[in-house]
């Protein structure tokens, strides 16, 4: 789980590079924000974003997370799913056993990072050129694995978090539970475990939506169709103020 929330980040990052995009000027919502992959991204996102929105069903949960979220920054709190809406950068973390969100409700100018298996986000059959939606928390392996039929990724050579963290440490001979969950995945074994990915040759994977990578001219239709949408990231309105 540390290597998929890692992996998650530093995706999301090369992204939000590719696409000049500062996360100070951003409002984020994190999907699973009391489990433990939400948890550790929305801390790490929380130290660069202009406001949060932690989103999950244990409310007791969300009010002891927001207790750790630094004071510089605006955080608010839902059980409300369709809330993440209101957000232009979305991180999915959740164990739902199916979609809870549909790319056909997001907003314009939104950024969806999918780290849920199964999938969180419901994808449009045909791409909305307005919405950049990724999968997240995937390693790209230096060797390929022809296991895609079970695993249903995009290639050889790509592989979950969550496996690779298991082959990374079984290579570098560490026969430990590295993720023992329960919060304490901290920023300190997210660095220390991708460090460890990366000295084995393991890399966070290219950005695919679905099976189809992500190109320069993905992004640039999304840049294009997605003006005007920093507006919207200065002036956002929860449907409830409860949440506040």
């Amino acid at each position: 789980m540390t290597l998929t929330a890692a992996l998650a980040i530093a995706q999301l990052n090369m992204l939000l590079k590719q696409l000049d995009w500062e996360l100070n000027d951003r409002t984020v919502a994190v999907l699973g924000a009391s489990g433990d992959i939400g948890r550790a991204c929305a801390l790490e996102l929380a130290t660069r974003a202009r406001r949060i929105l932690l989103i999950a069903r244990n409310r007791a949960k969300l009010e002891e997370l927001r207790d750790e979220m630094p004071a510089s920054i605006e955080v608010y709190s839902s059980t409300e799913v369709q809330d993440a809406t209101q957000a232009s950068v979305i991180i999915a973390a959740t164990s739902a056993a199916q979609p809870i969100l549909a790319e056909v409700d997001l907003q314009p100018g939104t950024v969806a990072c999918d780290v849920g298996y199964p999938k969180n986000l419901s994808y449009a059959s045909n791409p909305r050129p307005d919405v950049l939606a990724i999968s997240g928390g995937l390693a790209q392996m230096p060797y390929e694995l022809d296991i895609t039929y079970y695993t249903r990724l995009p290639a050889a050579n790509i592989m979950y978090g969550c496996f690779s963290e298991a082959m990374i440490l079984a290579i570098a001979g560490r026969y430990e539970s590295y993720s023992t969950g329960q919060g304490r995945i901290t920023q300190e074994k997210m660095d220390n475990i991708l460090a460890l990915a990366q000295a084995h040759g393991f890399r966070p994977a290219p950005l695919y939506r679905g099976k189809n990578l992500v190109t320069d001219e993905t992004l640039s239709t999304f840049l294009e169709h997605s003006k005007g949408s920093l507006y919207r990231a200065h002036s956002v309105s929860y449907r409830s103020k409860e949440v506040q």
